[in-house]
């Protein structure tokens, strides 16, 4: 009945109301600028956000649990040096340097979640002080400079294309193609998994949860 369909239809709005917003966006910019729906342009728009969409998705397993944390940031600056002067100032491979920035970062988290779990600090908190903990050993590391002269054999990871096409002088950036593939990913963990489903009943209703034994 007319009842139903106008919930169905305030429900749809309701829950896909950024992705009208978006939608909305790129309508008034690509009138205000004709060049905005170039594939060269959309490209660089999604490969400038490609860092920024993939550590979100980190951020979602965590506020959807109930979470929140503030040091994500700092860590990933921090694995990132890691990973940087691990090749250039010890000689180590990417490869290596890969695992062991991204041993840095689950030690980290390791050690954030405990404080929460197990000594009931508050997320806030507990991330305040990893945050301030990863940006000082930042600092350290890199005495406040950047790193540079890292292998041009990675440098297609944030600069190289999937594939090119020379008459459009566009192509599907590495970035982008990396970001499509932890979507995905994380879609299929997040609805289809035993672990997607605790961690929105976490998120719900922490106390049950619990006596679900969760």
């Amino acid at each position: 009945d007319g009842g139903t369909v106008f919930t169905s239809i305030k429900r749809v709005m309701s829950e896909y109301v950024i992705v009208y917003a978006v939608i909305l966006l790129i309508v008034v910019l690509s009138f205000a600028a004709p060049a905005f729906l170039s594939m060269n342009n959309l490209m660089n728009v999604l490969r400038q956000t490609s860092m920024i969409a993939i550590i979100a998705v980190g951020m979602f397993f965590i506020l959807v649990g109930g979470g929140i944390d503030i040091s994500l940031g700092s860590l990933v600056g921090l694995t990132g040096i890691v990973f940087s002067a691990g090749i250039v100032k010890l000689g180590w491979s990417p490869l290596l340097a890969g695992i062991i920035a991204l041993f840095v970062g689950a030690i980290a988290g390791s050690l954030t979640g405990t404080t929460v779990t197990y000594l009931g600090i508050p997320p806030f908190i507990a991330t305040l002080g990893m945050q301030s903990v990863a940006r000082g050993l930042t600092y350290v590391l890199t005495n406040a400079y950047p790193i540079s002269g890292l292998p041009e054999s990675i440098a297609f990871i944030g600069r190289g294309y999937l594939y090119y096409w020379e008459g459009i002088q566009a192509g599907i950036p590495w970035p982008v193609v990396i970001m499509i593939v932890v979507y995905l990913v994380a879609h299929f963990v997040s609805q289809k998994t035993k672990f997607g489903r605790f961690v929105y009943a976490a998120g719900g209703n922490s106390e049950a949860a619990y006596l679900s034994g969760i």
